[in-house]
């Protein structure tokens, strides 16, 4: 059995965006084999599974909170929240 060191988010997303601007958030962890997957509000967002998320053109409608949770065989760990 291989073995997966846990997961540690050693980065974590933040953002000030104007209407209309681009966001763009990031996270860096450590650990092997580490998957992605990030959140707005809860909600899980659909294809949204690298280090990073980007939004072009923010509007009103993305407002919220986003975070990321990263895992790997080992378990996993979450972002603090990027409020946008």
């Amino acid at each position: 059995m291989r073995y997966s060191p846990p997961v540690e988010p050693t980065s974590q997303p933040s953002s000030s965006v104007l209407l209309g601007g681009n966001l763009n958030l990031s996270v860096t962890a450590t650990g092997a084999n580490l998957q992605y997957q990030w959140y707005k509000d809860t909600v899980l967002i659909q294809g949204a599974t690298q280090a990073s998320y980007a939004v072009s053109s923010m509007s009103a409608a993305n407002a919220g909170t986003y975070y990321v949770v990263v895992s790997n065989g080992a378990g996993s760990g979450q972002s603090a929240n990027a409020v946008v």
